[in-house]
């Protein structure tokens, strides 16, 4: 299961399971305005499902969820997106391991 949040004005979706063997990294943002998709983000860091995205000061933050290479290992590892740079890069890592987030996440600006 990919995870998705609102930035911009634009809706970001992030990872999923291809299959149940494999976690996928990619990074797709659907605008609503020209109704097209852009495949072109960075992708994350590492492959993950069933993981929480949410915006916080301007960056989208990817936290936990199951992670490649082992799809069914869950994972408190955690990463960060910057849009003005396009890149993602490591944040520390958080302190409890959490498998498939059942929650909303809203945009905090």
């Amino acid at each position: 299961m990919a995870s998705a949040t609102a930035y911009d004005g634009k809706l970001w979706v992030t990872g999923s399971g291809l299959n149940p063997f494999t976690n996928a990294t990619w990074v797709a943002v659907f605008d609503p305005a020209s109704n097209t998709w852009d495949e072109s983000k960075a992708n994350m860091i590492a492959g993950r499902k069933y993981h929480v995205v949410a915006v916080l000061g301007g960056e989208l933050i990817a936290a936990g969820g199951l992670m490649h290479p082992t799809p069914s290992a869950s994972t408190s590892f955690a990463e960060k997106y910057d849009p003005r740079t396009d890149a993602w890069s490591d944040v520390p890592e958080m302190a409890i391991m959490d498998v498939k987030f059942r929650s909303f996440a809203a945009a905090c600006e």
